[in-house]
């Protein structure tokens, strides 16, 4: 792939993306292209029939989709992480090898609310296929961003998990708290990807924890599917002992799978089915 001159007319554009928190309002098409830089006559193609406002979601959503590929390439790749507002320099640009070495060396560039590129390539399955766990490290998944947030976080959000090698899935990546004190098992939960956190990692002390913030009388649970634990990997008296937790959970909110996952714990309790269990078994 030949370097492009500044001149190209292909060369990536300056599209801006929206806050991602601040999507609930609406914008006029004139205040669209101020917020984002689309031209005017494409801003003013997303007003909704017989409505002079544009809801912000559907912006954003134009936006992040404006510059997707047919056929992914790592050139595309950097066109659409400065759609999200990363500024990928014009210098480098001219004088990489390749697209994929810029694209490596702009993993640790920002939007402008403090997102990394390597945010955006987790977030999205399209894009991290192309390019790989080999691209990152442990180091590059503990990026932050202004709510502490990782891009193994955004990854395990979005259900991504299972495209990044489980040798990255470190102590300190999985432990790593947010802003609100939410571990890799807290958002893999809400990406229903579980599953794919490396098995060790996933016991009652880290599922029932202590530290995140909540909103019930409970401690603080990931919304967790109970049918994605992996229960045949799991220390069973570590079950045993969290039996108290699972039916105070069970008693505030309701679940079948839950309710499954406490009667395997009863069964493991029951000293005639299982004594060498109770034998080491923790206070």
């Amino acid at each position: 792939m030949k370097p492009l001159a500044p001149t190209d007319p292909s060369r990536i554009q300056p599209i801006r993306i929206l806050n991602p928190y601040l999507l609930d309002n609406a914008v006029t098409a004139k205040g669209a292209t101020i917020e984002t830089g689309l031209p005017p006559e494409e801003a003013q193609s997303l007003l909704p029939p017989d409505d002079a406002w544009i809801p912000l979601r559907t912006l954003q959503e134009h936006i992040l989709w404006r510059e997707r590929e047919i056929n992914i390439t790592a050139y595309g790749t950097l066109r659409w992480l400065s759609v999200r507002g990363i500024d990928i320099p014009r210098e480098d640009e001219r004088v990489a090898d390749s697209a994929k070495k810029l694209l490596r060396r702009a993993l640790l560039l920002r939007d402008c609310w403090g997102n990394s590129a390597a945010h955006h390539i987790c977030a999205d399955r399209q894009y991290l296929q192309l390019i790989g766990p080999e691209f990152f490290t442990p180091e590059t998944l503990l990026i932050e961003n202004h709510y502490a947030d990782t891009p193994a976080d955004w990854a395990a959000e979005k259900g991504n998990l299972f495209l990044l090698s489980k040798d990255l899935l470190t102590p300190e990546v999985v432990f790593h708290r947010n802003v609100g004190n939410w571990t890799l098992i807290h958002h893999a939960a809400d990406g229903r990807c579980i599953a794919d956190i490396p098995h060790r990692y996933i016991t009652p002390d880290n599922v029932f924890d202590t530290k995140p913030e909540c909103w019930d009388n409970i401690r603080a649970v990931p919304e967790i599917r109970w049918d994605d634990i992996p229960w045949n990997s799991l220390e069973a008296y570590d079950w045993i002992r969290a039996l108290p937790l699972l039916r105070n959970v069970e008693a505030l909110h309701p679940s079948a799978a839950l309710q499954g996952l406490i009667n395997r714990c009863e069964c493991l309790d029951r000293p005639e089915k299982t004594p060498a269990l109770h034998e080491q078994a923790k206070p």
